[in-house]
């Protein structure tokens, strides 16, 4: 079950956020019979769908109704499953798989319904956290075990171990003594108040510091915009008061545009979500409502003392009581919620979320720049709003092919025979959820199925993805550097921003999305920065993202057939990560249904590729490919030779002076530099990691990517001059200013990375 253990996303085709649950299964073979029926459309009422289904696949529907009779005994806490979920990590333990055991104590939590059995279970887990290195998350588990049990005197001791590895000598000490002298056979347990020998609760706070999470809650939904500049009848700008954007309408839909000039760095938009789901492959990496990216993560006491297993984890009891009030206590009425996919919980939570919040929005602004005033068009109500980002997604994604070869648009009507071809690979599936949902009963009657369905579509075309980025653990100086070339964005929830829904996509935006606490952290609330000077009138873009999960698709878009189109994960559909129009035009199509048609789109040509060339370009690509399995080999000289033959190879046959560089340079440089460190080359190293980032520049004709940052901070680590340090690092500083919104994990993002030229007292070092 899905509250128990996440499971491993299975291998489907064209897969998407509405059939990546439990019911996966069921889902696809219900979908066949819609696909193989053009009378049964994206119009059709619910409840005759549901019919039509339940008639052709009884069988299906019965193994469904099993499937939630044996789930409903086991959505509940039961110490029995969590003393099986105990032996299990036990025995991991004892055979060494301390991440498996990490896991199945994690199970354990979940399933826990006595004090006693959530405080062994946690002193287990700290345990094993302790011995793979995760010091700050084995004490946080300590502590929180003394919580449950304050008389454990095992897991004060091993809390007292955490902090003195953590560099808390004192405060150490203090917990082992303590625990050593409650262990002591001479002591009356009965008669010896634990805690009292220890750190009080007092001193732990100034330890492990003040619990922020209602600080980042995610709901209420509140938004804030940039303030505009007010001008005196003498010329003289005044205070920052009225709402510094304002909402355009054109033929392709609606638009932000700035009514004056705004400066490069600077939030235009802070908003809360209005409803979110976290991503089920992630909720051991993060707080199931406040979002937060961590592994230090609990099972709820507001659901367990009501007998029931919580969808996932937080970081404190705090984000667990507001999740419980605002969805867990109607969601653990209905297994349907732990076996749906994620659109269709996030669909589910929006419409709760519409019938039961107020009209009016939480507005509290945090920076000076931003006000809660909004467009003239929101001055309606936030309700009304929400309801025009509805959309016919299905209808517009579903063309069919009819015995001339032409295309039509009219999806609902034809014979049984027809062949849909389907022109985006997500969405499709609003209908069979909503069906699945009546069936089960976590929608009331057929007119919440539709709002459900509705509200799906509202979701393919206008949520957003949470996301932060992992890093592999760091250490100071040359050896960390060289550890940020490994970086993973992670999806960690989805979640609806009704204001920032409104921004349109460019492949050369001028503002980007992020959230506070990136690039390291993360929490729910979405900030847009402008990303260079908007000026006057002009609207404000940003990237849209890739499908988590798209990895291709097949089929025909526009006339044009694309065969596993080698469309990235998690990545932005810009010009800088698709370089090819074509191959641009057809991810943004796979994922979002629309062929773009901004100024860098309508203005690129695709070079074509001579058949001399591309014998250099098969060359040159197998010789850099050998060499990676050089370096990977550990055979790190004769990666550098066969990298520089690479690069000769594209040096003297596919871009020789005065020809413009191609992007197998710069990733052949960060090749040979990666080869050069381990051969502790430090100077050589930093050459070519310094070559590698300048001809980027120089092809993409922009200094300002966040992908930059990273490759300034290596170059700071690297660099063997000190006068380099300080450049590469102000560099990459001046970037994440851009990009992030202030923050505590920013500010020490900044540090980490100014460090590379500063003392432990802030002062340059000397050679």
């Amino acid at each position: 079950m899905s509250a128990i253990a996440p499971p491993a996303r299975p291998t489907l085709p064209s897969p998407n956020d509405q059939n990546n649950g439990d019911l996966h299964g069921i889902i696809e073979v219900l979908q066949k019979l819609l696909d193989g029926n053009t009378l049964l459309g994206g119009e059709t009422p619910v409840k005759e769908i549901l019919a039509f289904l339940q008639a052709k696949q009884p069988e299906v529907f019965k193994q469904l109704d099993e499937m939630s009779s044996v789930l409903d005994k086991l959505i509940g806490v039961d110490d029995h499953m969590a003393l099986e979920w105990k032996k299990k990590g036990n025995a991991l333990y004892e055979e060494k798989k301390l991440a498996d055991a990490i896991f199945s104590y994690t199970n354990g939590l979940l399933c826990a319904e006595k004090d006693e059995t959530m405080a062994v279970l946690l002193n287990n887990r700290s345990t094993v956290s302790f011995e793979v290195g995760m010091l700050a998350d084995a004490c946080l588990d300590a502590h929180k075990s003394l919580q449950y049990n304050p008389q454990y005197a095992k897991a004060l001791l091993r809390r007292g171990k955490c902090l003195k590895a953590l560099g808390f000598g004192n405060a150490g000490q203090k917990d082992i003594t303590a625990a050593e002298r409650f262990m002591d056979p001479s002591t009356n347990p009965e008669e010896t108040d634990l805690l009292a020998l220890a750190n009080t609760a007092e001193e732990m706070e100034l330890i492990f510091g003040k619990d922020m999470a209602k600080d980042n809650s995610s709901l209420p939904h509140r938004a804030q915009f940039y303030k505009r500049t007010t001008t005196s009848e003498d010329g003289e700008e005044g205070e920052k008061s009225d709402n510094g954007l304002q909402v355009d309408r054109s033929a392709k839909g609606r638009g932000y545009s700035a009514r004056e000039r705004i400066p490069a760095g600077v939030t235009v938009l802070q908003e809360t979500p209005f409803a979110f789901a976290p991503r089920l492959e992630n909720l051991l990496n993060c707080c199931s409502f406040c979002l937060q990216f961590t592994s230090s993560l609990y099972a709820g006491d507001s659901y367990r003392k009501k007998g029931k297993k919580s969808r996932g984890f937080f970081c404190s009891e705090s984000c667990a009581e507001q999740a419980w009030q605002h969805f867990g206590e109607e969601e653990s009425k209905n297994v349907f919620y732990l076996l749906c996919p994620n659109d269709g919980l996030l669909a589910l939570r929006l419409i709760r979320g519409l019938r039961e919040s107020p009209n009016t929005t939480d507005t509290r602004p945090t920076e000076p720049s931003l006000t809660t005033s909004a467009p003239p068009f929101f001055e309606l109500d936030l309700h009304t709003h929400l309801r025009t980002l509805e959309g016919s997604f299905t209808r517009e994604l579903v063309r069919e092919k009819v015995s001339n070869g032409a295309d039509t648009d009219n999806s609902l009507e034809g014979n049984m025979n027809t062949n849909k071809i389907p022109l985006c690979s997500v969405g499709g599936r609003e209908s069979v959820v909503a069906a699945l949902a009546l069936h089960m009963g976590a929608v009331k009657n057929e007119g919440e199925a539709e709002l459900l369905r509705k509200a799906m579509r509202q979701v393919l075309l206008n949520a957003k993805e949470v996301k932060c980025l992992a890093r592999q653990k760091s250490q100071g100086g040359i050896d960390g550097a060289l550890q940020l070339h490994a970086n993973t964005i992670l999806s960690l929830a989805k979640a609806v921003y009704p204001y920032a829904a409104v921004l349109n996509h460019s492949c050369d935006p001028n503002c980007c999305l992020t959230y506070v606490e990136n690039p390291q952290c993360c929490c729910a609330e979405l900030v847009v920065r402008t990303l260079r000077p908007v000026m006057e009138g002009e609207e404000l873009t940003i990237s849209y993202y890739t499908n988590p999960y798209t990895v291709g698709d097949e089929g025909a878009t526009g006339g044009m057939t694309v065969a596993r189109a080698a469309t990235q994960r998690n990545t932005a559909l810009d010009r800088f990560n698709y370089h090819s129009l074509r191959q641009r035009l057809m991810s943004i199509k796979t994922n979002y249904g629309f062929f773009c048609q901004c100024h860098t789109c309508t203005s690129q040509v695709d070079e074509p590729v001579e058949t001399v060339e591309k014998t250099y370009y098969i060359q040159s690509s197998d010789l850099y490919q050998k060499g990676q399995r050089m370096i990977r080999e550990g055979k790190y000289e004769t990666a550098v030779q066969v990298l520089l033959q690479s690069y000769e190879l594209v040096m003297r046959h596919i871009c020789p002076a005065p020809r413009p560089p191609q992007l197998m340079l710069p990733k052949t440089h960060l090749a040979i530099a990666l080869a050069y460190f381990h051969l502790q080359k430090k100077q050589e190293c930093f050459e070519h990691l310094k070559a590698a980032v300048e001809l980027d520049i120089q092809i993409h004709k922009t200094d300002c990517r966040s992908h930059y940052i990273n490759d300034y901070t290596r170059l700071a680590f690297i660099a063997p001059k000190e006068e380099d340090k300080k450049l590469y690092a102000e560099k990459a500083v001046e970037l994440l200013k851009i990009f992030y919104a202030p923050s505590s994990t920013l500010d020490m993002q900044i540090s980490y990375t100014r460090s590379s030229y500063l003392g432990s007292g802030g002062e340059e070092t000397k050679k």
